[in-house]
């Protein structure tokens, strides 16, 4: 059910806590943060990074004018759905 988390290396779903995901350069940076294991005090989290896509697409067909933008992965778009289903519950 949670097939691109597991392909992450997290195995233990119940320990999430929840997750950010911050944008540096031509990079997204997926921090998952997990509750504090017995007699820890401080919660572990995990870093994972993800280059950005990069498209070119045409704003005005009669100039032949375009525009480069950037967007999120697509792995990383299912993993952030299957942490926001993990989170509903």
């Amino acid at each position: 059910m949670y097939n691109n988390i597991l392909a992450l290396g997290i195995d233990d779903l119940e320990n999430i806590k929840g997750y950010s995901l911050n944008s540096e350069k031509d990079r997204d940076i997926l921090k998952v943060r997990f509750h504090p294991s017995k007699g820890h005090f401080i919660s572990r989290s995990q870093r994972y990074i993800y280059p950005r896509q990069h498209k070119v697409i045409t704003v005005d067909s009669g100039r032949r004018e375009k525009v480069h933008m950037t967007e999120i992965s697509p792995t990383l778009r299912y993993v952030i759905e299957e942490l926001d289903r993990i989170a509903r519950h």
